[in-house]
């Protein structure tokens, strides 16, 4: 049977319907990096903007996690980059835009699939929203949801396309005073460390070739992930770099060299094959190296190699090493491959995630294009959030011992808080990918991934198998599945896991229970940032009601709250209305949008959207704006200020009631102290409230 095409991967379907997988072969002939006539694979020619990919899953739950250790700008930074951008411009390029009015245009919506259009552009706010999917938000935000980019990135992206220039001294990591000279001379030193290591390879790295071909690596798949070659000897890349007028600090500060206590420095890649790990647009940000053995000196040992180990024995050269920390390059932070796959992941609908470098490239070789790999490292959750808000199926492919079996699972909840489907390839206990390819080939490969269980259920099956059905190993089993739930943010999602795990253990699902995790910025990862949403968050949509507390009876006050900002958003003579309930609003966030709308109609008189995005750019309250901004300002105001009273009586009302319930307990409290002046203050209050009540229920009768 002909295997079918990209739409065997269709979003919506049963997470545990096994779907077939694109043949190896199909995907590999698609049009991206054809070889050129010497065998070469040239890289393909950037785009203003990145490239063009579907949208989420319909229907995915996707939580943002708030701002974590990223670059910030300053507002004024911001406001000029999302000045110059024009959102009509940036949206057109991913969907066919129809003007319905002097400031509104309507399309289908680039992030959900769709018949009916309901995403709508205002060019003049400079907003879009999608009453479907309801994701919003000015330019920057686009960017962040179509590409998956953080809000420094896509800052970086507009003011590029834009032509906006960026001050030096922001937009850097952890507020490091990197300059964008200097930045930009740690990736040309990498560059250019790339091609010579390349130029090695090509030269006299004959038997690094060789080797590489035995292992069924071609000169396509080598030019295409620029791998090279670093000859032996301590400083032949230091002195390569120093002779063309790189700075010695420089080439120590890109973590090419490491200084020597005597002056110089050593090269810390020699004898290595050279693996180039590359940013999203192609640029090298870090390297590995795999020792090989017959071209390193003295087997591979010199004055970095060696040290006084364990009775007087010397260490042995590592098989793998890894660029270190830079100011360009963090562990962790990028997926290896990334920029080889883009070309490859739309028509597959799904990517194949790896351990290890050659694992890696050898689905390349295979053909399974559409394949990334975390780096040997426990995949994080920033790698992940690359692959988020795109219509694609996750298959975690590690190795087949307990440690690849483990990482499978530890990786889920990472899936389910970006809102990815995933699968887990269940590899013999004795292969890695590498190995299975190159012994089964890649249809085998192709055959397991079809039957792969979902990474729900593997998940599931390896939590529930490690323990016996005892009490006590039932009871362990619980107290881990507690605390494996207590890293899945969404609550949905946490929801139906635990209804499975429930399940395997015969418990109740609420036995499984434990302290809801807050939505923390960064899952737990990183530092909370200013209010409303900062600047370092991941992209993501979450529900107005979701974001505020869910205690008993607040989904009626989180509506009536909501309906009155957003009548005061779209209808700026209601905005004085909501003076009268300052400090009395049942959610913190909604007073804090409404003290900046008071703020801005006192200075102007209206409702001035690109501040509000400033503040309020992510979660809720940056939905209720971007929605409000993509609608026209009602001409008639009278209808929408009585429906705003109603609202706001409603709330006031509420807000009386809660206080007679305080007051309660004052009264109570003043009693059992004997305080007879707190007594006659508490009284006099209650009978205040009573009577506003009161007046309010007889104006409504009226």
């Amino acid at each position: 049977m002909a295997p079918p095409g990209p739409n065997a991967f269709q979003a919506g379907a049963p997470s545990s319907a096994a779907r077939p997988l694109p043949a190896a072969r199909q995907i590999a002939s698609r049009p991206a990096f054809h070889p050129d006539p010497d065998g070469g694979v040239p890289s393909p020619p950037r785009p203003p903007f990145p490239p063009r990919r579907r949208g989420a899953a319909p229907g995915a739950r996707v939580r943002d996690h708030g701002p974590s250790r990223l670059p910030f700008f300053s507002e004024q930074t911001i406001d000029r980059v999302r000045s110059a951008a024009d959102i009509l411009e940036i949206a057109g390029q991913y969907t066919d835009l129809r003007r319905v009015g002097p400031d509104s245009y309507v399309g289908l919506c680039p992030f959900h699939a769709e018949k009916t259009p309901s995403f709508s552009v205002s060019p003049e706010k400079g907003f879009f929203y999608c009453f479907g999917c309801q994701a919003g938000g000015d330019a920057i935000r686009f960017l962040q949801l179509k590409h998956s980019m953080s809000f420094p990135e896509a800052v970086r992206e507009l003011a590029r396309t834009s032509g906006v220039d960026l001050p030096e001294d922001e937009g850097q990591p952890d507020g490091a005073s990197l300059t964008r000279e200097r930045r930009q001379q740690l990736y040309g030193v990498m560059e250019r460390a790339s091609e010579l290591f390349s130029d090695q390879l090509w030269g006299g790295g004959v038997g690094v070739r060789n080797y590489l071909r035995a292992r069924g690596v071609g000169d396509a798949v080598i030019r295409s992930f620029r791998l090279g070659y670093s000859p032996p000897g301590w400083q032949w890349l230091s002195r390569e770099l120093l002779k063309e007028g790189w700075q010695e600090d420089l080439i120590v500060e890109a973590g090419l060299a490491k200084p020597r206590s005597l002056g110089g420095v050593n090269d810390v890649f020699h004898g290595r094959l050279t693996v180039p790990i590359l940013e999203r647009d192609g640029r090298t940000a870090a390297f590995a190296g795999r020792l090989m053995d017959a071209h390193a000196p003295s087997g591979g040992k010199g004055p970095e190699d060696r040290g006084a180990g364990q009775g007087g024995q010397a260490f042995e050269a590592p098989k793998y090493i890894n660029s270190p920390t830079t100011p360009i390059y963090t562990k962790g932070r990028l997926l290896y491959g990334m920029p080889q796959a883009e070309p490859f992941l739309e028509a597959a609908g799904c990517v194949f995630i790896v351990e290890g470098y050659f694992d890696l490239i050898a689905l390349h070789a295979a053909g399974i294009r559409y394949s990334a790999a975390a780096m040997g490292t426990a995949l994080t959750q920033t790698q992940v959030n690359m692959l988020r808000n795109r219509d694609l199926e996750v298959f975690l492919l590690f190795d087949g011992d307990a440690a690849g079996r483990d990482a499978a699972v530890k990786a889920l909840p990472k899936l389910l808080n970006a809102g990815l489907n995933g699968r887990a390839v269940i590899l013999p206990a004795d292969h890695d990918p590498d190995t299975f390819l190159r012994k089964n080939g890649p249809d085998s490969l192709m055959r397991l991934a079809e039957k792969s269980p979902t990474a729900t259920e593997y998940a599931c099956m390896r939590l529930l198998a490690v323990h016996d059905d005892s009490i006590a190993g039932r009871s362990k089993a619980a107290e881990e599945a507690r605390a494996y739930l207590s890293e899945v943010i969404e609550p949905f999602n946490a929801d139906l896991l635990r209804g499975l795990l429930a399940s395997g253990l015969g418990v109740r699902p609420e036995s499984l229970l434990a302290k809801p995790k807050s939505f923390a910025p960064g899952a737990g990862e990183a530092h909370p940032g200013p209010a409303g949403g900062g600047q370092g968050g991941s992209p993501g949509r979450a529900g107005f009601g979701h974001a505020w507390d869910d205690t008993e009876g607040m989904g009626e006050l989180e509506h009536r709250s909501a309906r009155l900002l957003d009548i005061a958003l779209s209808t700026p003579p209601a905005v004085p209305l909501l003076e009268r309930l300052r400090g009395r609003w049942p959610q913190e966030q909604a007073g804090a949008l409404a003290d900046e709308l008071l703020a801005q109609y006192r200075e102007s008189g209206t409702v001035l959207f690109p501040k509000l995005s400033s503040r309020f750019r992510e979660g809720p309250l940056g939905e209720l704006v971007s929605r409000a901004a993509t609608r026209p300002l009602h001409g008639d105001p009278s209808t929408a200020l009585s429906e705003a009273e109603q609202y706001l009586n409603d709330l006031l009302a509420v807000s009386a009631m809660r206080r007679l319930d305080e007051l309660k307990e004052h009264f109570k409290q003043a009693l059992a102290d004997g305080d007879g002046e707190r007594l006659d203050a508490v009284r006099a209050e209650q009978k205040a409230i009573r009577a506003e009540l009161n007046d309010r229920g007889r104006n409504a009768a009226s």
